[in-house]
């Protein structure tokens, strides 16, 4: 009689579609489990995002010394090409310079020989 109610009983329960109190108080325990649960899941899925992104950062890092590596590699190869290209353009200077050596010793060989086959017929 001191407590002052702005819904009598039976409209609240109507409009929650029960038919008395206990069942406002059954309807509240379970608003409350719902919610202890949701809170639950809303941290399960605060910890699997972030092992995931943990997870992300670790895949992105070996990939990164993976890509790291990769370029060590390709820079030597190229740097190794790059001296065959200068030793193998430079081939054509060797061959002409080792063609005139051998030219010339092969002139001089032939002088050589012609003078001694010459003196041998004197």
């Amino acid at each position: 009689a001191g407590l002052h109610q702005p819904f009598p009983m039976s409209v609240a329960s109507s409009a929650m579609g029960s038919p008395g109190r206990s069942d406002f108080a059954l309807d509240s325990h379970e608003a409350v489990r719902r919610q202890a649960e949701w809170e639950r899941e809303i941290e399960s899925l605060d910890r699997r995002e972030m092992e995931l992104h943990q997870s992300q950062l670790r895949l992105i890092r070996e990939q990164t010394a993976t890509f790291l590596q990769d370029l060590a590699t390709l820079k030597h190869d190229v740097d190794q090409l790059r001296a065959a290209h200068v030793s193998f353009a430079r081939f054509p200077e060797r061959l002409d310079r080792f063609e005139r050596v051998m030219g010339e010793s092969t002139e001089r060989l032939a002088r050589d020989v012609i003078a001694a086959h010459s003196r041998v017929n004197e």
